[in-house]
C-alpha cells in the first residue's frame, strides 16, 4: 500500500472562510455606513473672546424692562385752561349787577391767555364784552367782575371763553331780565345815574299852576274826562352831566288798549321837556294827563322806555 498525502482538515477551512467573509462584511457594512452618514461640520468659531457669564441681565433684556415699567408722561407743552362764568340769576330792567369770570392755568408751563364773554340781548344784539390778554403762571388764576345792565325784558345768554395756542375752553350761562316795577311815590335808578321819583297821582277835573318864567297855565277838563297829575323828579346820581328824560316820554297806561301821553308838562325850573343837569343837581315837572272819568287809580300804570342796546343805554319801568 503506498503512502498517501495527508487529507486537509475540511471542517477546519471551512470555518476560517466563514470568519473572513464575516469580517469582510462588517467592514464593508461600516464604510457604506460612512457614506450615508456624514458628520456634521462643526460652527466656525467667533474670533472674539466669549465674554464671561454674569448675574447682570443682557442690555436687551434691561432695555425690555423698562419699557415695561415706564408710565407715559402728559404733554406739559400743550396749555391746559379752566374756566368758570358766574351771572346773575334774574336782572330789573335798567338796573346794575355784575357778572364774574375766572380762568386759571392747571398747565405745568406759563402761558398767554385771551378771554372774554359774549352776550346775546334780548333785543338780539350780540356783545363782546372785556376782552383781556393776560400770562397766566401755572395754578395762577385770572379773575374779573364786570358790570351788566339791559333795558329790554327777555334773556341774556352769556358764552364765556378762553384761547391759549390750540387750547380753547368755554361756559354759558343765562338770566332772566325782568321788567322793574316800583310803587308810586318809589325811586328807581338805572344804569345810567338817574334817579327818577314819581309822586302818587291825583285826580281832578281843573289844574292851574305857574311855569318858570312866570307864565299860567290853566286845564280843564269835559264831563266826560278828569285830569290825573303826577310830581316827577329827576336827579343826576351820576359824577358826569347827565341829560334828563325826555317827559313827554313818560306814558301813562290806563287800560290795555288806552295811553296816554303828557296833556301838560310844567317844570320847576325850565320851560322844556328836558335840560342837563350837573352832577348831583335835580330838576322837577308837575306832568298833567286827561283821561276817561271812569278810570280810577287803580287803573293806572305809568312808563318809561328810554331804549339803549348796550350796558348802560336805557331802562324800563313801570309805577302803580
Amino acid at each position: 500500500m503506498s503512502d498517501s498525502p495527508p487529507r486537509r482538515d475540511d471542517s477546519r477551512l471551512t470555518h476560517s472562510r466563514r470568519q473572513w467573509l464575516t469580517r469582510a462584511g462588517t467592514a464593508a457594512a461600516f464604510s457604506l455606513a460612512g457614506c450615508l452618514f456624514t458628520e456634521p461640520e462643526s460652527p466656525p468659531q467667533s474670533s472674539v473672546d466669549p465674554q464671561p457669564e454674569t448675574d447682570a441681565p443682557s442690555s436687551l433684556t434691561s432695555g425690555a424692562n423698562e419699557s415695561n415699567t415706564t408710565t407715559a408722561t402728559p404733554d406739559t407743552s400743550t396749555p391746559q385752561l379752566s374756566i368758570d362764568l358766574t351771572v346773575p340769576e334774574t336782572l330789573d330792567t335798567g338796573l346794575e349787577n355784575t357778572y364774574d369770570l375766572r380762568v386759571t392755568n392747571t398747565g405745568e408751563t406759563a402761558t398767554t391767555v385771551t378771554s372774554g364773554v359774549d352776550v346775546r340781548r334780548p333785543q338780539m344784539v350780540f356783545q363782546t364784552l372785556n376782552t383781556v390778554e393776560t400770562t397766566l403762571e401755572p395754578d395762577e388764576t385770572y379773575t374779573s367782575t364786570q358790570p351788566i345792565a339791559n333795558w329790554e325784558r327777555g334773556a341774556l345768554l352769556w358764552t364765556a371763553w378762553a384761547t391759549a395756542g390750540e387750547s380753547r375752553v368755554t361756559a354759558t350761562a343765562s338770566t332772566t331780565v325782568e321788567l322793574s316795577t316800583r310803587s308810586w311815590g318809589g325811586s328807581y335808578q338805572p344804569a345810567t345815574g338817574h334817579v327818577l321819583s314819581v309822586g302818587t297821582p291825583t285826580v281832578t277835573d281843573r289844574y292851574t299852576g305857574t311855569r318858570s318864567d312866570g307864565t299860567s297855565v290853566t286845564v280843564s277838563t269835559t264831563t266826560r274826562t278828569q285830569l290825573v297829575v303826577l310830581p316827577l323828579q329827576v336827579r343826576n346820581a351820576a359824577a358826569e352831566q347827565r341829560r334828563t328824560p325826555d317827559v313827554h316820554g313818560f306814558q301813562l297806561h290806563t287800560t290795555r288798549r288806552t295811553t296816554e301821553r303828557p296833556h301838560t308838562s310844567i317844570g320847576g325850573d325850565t320851560t322844556d321837556t328836558w335840560t342837563d343837569l350837573a352832577p348831583g343837581d335835580s330838576e322837577q315837572w308837575t306832568l298833567i294827563y286827561e283821561v276817561p272819568a271812569t278810570v280810577v287809580q287803580s287803573d293806572l300804570v305809568l312808563t318809561h322806555t328810554s331804549a339803549g342796546y348796550y350796558t348802560d343805554g336805557g331802562w324800563q319801568v313801570h309805577w302803580r
